[in-house]
Order: structure tokens, then sequence, then C-alpha cells
């Protein structure tokens, strides 16, 4: 007897994705973002508008970019982190 194949669903992300019983790790730091961002932002302002809300958010994600350390990390910020993990910028000259 021959098993058909299942087709990957049209979001290819969503396909590799699993979620295994008794390990939160994945949705245990989603948690901890939104409540950082609860408390750090949304429970201290007060915003009148969707705009308001949308700047307050981007400056709030450049600050916590460029200034907060992360142990885990040997306290560097985020933007250390990511600029340490890309390496070096390759330049290309031309030839000829």
């Amino acid at each position: 007897m021959r098993i058909a194949a299942r087709e990957p669903p049209i979001n290819e992300s969503a396909w590799m994705k699993s979620a295994y019983v008794r390990q939160p790790e994945g949705n245990g730091v989603a948690e901890r973002a939104i409540r950082m961002l609860k408390e750090q932002l949304l429970w201290v302002r007060f915003f009148t508008t969707v705009e308001e809300l949308r700047l307050g958010r981007a400056t709030f994600a450049a600050q916590y970019n460029d200034a907060w350390l992360r142990q885990g990390h040997g306290h560097k910020t985020p933007n250390q982190i990511r600029d340490e993990q890309r390496g070096p910028a390759v330049t290309f000259t031309k030839l000829g």
C-alpha cells in the first residue's frame, strides 16, 4: 500500500514550525517580550492615536536595540550581538 505525501501549506514557515509537549521555551520568549513591552511602554504612557502608539513602539524598539544590555550575551546590546553574528562586511572591487 502506498501512502500519498502531504502537500505543504501555502505558508512554508507554518509547515516547518512544531510545538512539542512540555517544551514551552518558544512561547515563553514571546510572552516575556510582550510583557516587557506592556511594562515599559503601554502601562506607563497614554496614547491618543494609533500613529502616536506606532511612533512610541518604534522609539521603544530603537532604544531597546541600542541601549539595553543582555546578560545572556555577555552584557551586550542587541545591536552589538547582531553585528557580531553578521561578521565583517564584504566589499567587492571591480576588476579590469
